[in-house]
């Protein structure tokens, strides 16, 4: 289960866009071989198997063609959970259930989504409650988690992606700061940009103490190859997460993520 509070930062527009929205799915598998799910569904939720400060290497984002097929792949079944709830203070949102219609005879059954246009909101260091009925297949239950405070102020080497996109050398530092309160969360940078014709990506695991510098091998990294033509989206997610179990559920995770998007540039080589 993951609710997911996003603001996009940019100097074309003065008030920053915020999105908040909340999705659970319950995978039952039915092989020993588990896909991961994110990859099917895109959940958006940030889950970094790296070292605390550390940065992934580059990587073209495509898929890969040798890929096994939907008939080899493992058949996945979305548990419905019964009647959901959001619940923060006195407000109380009903969660609906939607139908997965059958992907490639690979994944089928129920998911539950809804975002700030059914009502929800996101108010940071606010405790929220996921509260699922229940049905024959997964026993009722509530989660408790509070809210991440947003990322607050976040600029690039000074510079406020709100007001101007920063730009950067290649090869030298890159200092990235933010605001919170920093009591034990992690704070993750997902960064993505084109070049040689292909789209790449890299992750970065921080701590959350406000600030981080991209050492100049990594901006090296980045900026080569035709890639300081090309505009660089950074995502910056602050996550929280609980674990859960229920009967018909061996386990669960509910996370809380606070994300904050802009775009930055590298300069032009001479």
């Amino acid at each position: 289960m993951s609710a997911i509070a996003q603001r996009f930062l940019s100097p074309d527009n003065p008030n920053p866009i915020a999105q908040f929205s909340f999705m659970a799915v319950f995978p039952a598998y039915y092989t020993k071989d588990n896909p991961p799910l994110d990859s099917i569904l895109d959940a958006h939720v940030p889950d970094v198997d790296l070292p605390m400060d550390q940065c992934s290497v580059p990587e073209p984002a495509f898929v890969s063609l040798t890929q096994d097929t939907p008939q080899k792949a493992a058949r996945i079944s979305l548990l419905d959970a019964g009647d959901m709830f959001l619940i923060q203070g006195r407000q109380r949102v009903g969660i609906p259930t939607r139908t997965f219609p059958d992907l490639m005879q690979v994944v089928d059954g129920v998911m539950y989504t809804a975002s700030h246009r059914d009502g929800l909101a996101f108010w940071p260091g606010k405790n929220y409650a996921i509260r699922a009925m229940g049905t024959d297949e997964v026993a009722g239950f509530e989660v408790l988690l509070e809210a991440p405070e947003d990322l607050g102020d976040v600029r690039v080497n000074a510079i406020s992606p709100g007001d101007q996109v920063p730009v950067s050398a290649a090869g030298q530092p890159l200092e990235l700061t933010w605001e919170g309160p920093g009591y034990g969360d992690e704070v993750i940078a997902r960064i993505r940009w084109s070049s040689m014709g292909l789209a790449w990506h890299m992750v970065c695991r921080m701590r959350d103490d406000g600030a981080y510098t991209f050492a100049p091998d990594v901006t090296r990294r980045m900026g080569a190859g035709g890639g300081s033509r090309s505009d660089f989206e950074m995502t910056l997610s602050r996550v929280r997460q609980i674990s859960f179990r229920a009967r018909g559920i061996d386990f669960g995770d509910f996370n809380f993520v606070a994300s904050t998007g802009f775009f930055f540039r590298f300069e032009e080589p001479q």
